[in-house]
């Protein structure tokens, strides 16, 4: 028995390649894969524009130098029950 955890454990860190930075990123999004899949396709590439498009409000230099780029507030919930109608 110890020797299956050691192996998963080493196992857990040679997936890490140095990346540790990435973990909790890659585990909340890893956390949406299977609600998301669940969806039918059209939903799904709604999901998918619709998290794009977060990233890019997120990342696009502000059009006007005065004005602030106003954040994102999406309810997952509401979002996630609208897919499911």
């Amino acid at each position: 028995m110890i020797g299956i955890e050691r192996n998963k454990l080493d196992l857990m860190q040679s997936m890490g390649n140095g990346r540790e930075d990435w973990d909790t990123t890659y585990h909340f999004l890893m956390s949406l894969w299977e609600p998301i899949n669940r969806f039918l396709e059209d939903r799904q590439m709604f999901v998918h524009m619709k998290i794009q498009e977060i990233i890019f409000q997120e990342t696009s230099p502000p059009q006007n130098k005065g004005h602030k780029v106003a954040p994102v507030h999406l309810k997952w919930s509401s979002l996630i029950a609208r897919m499911e109608d």
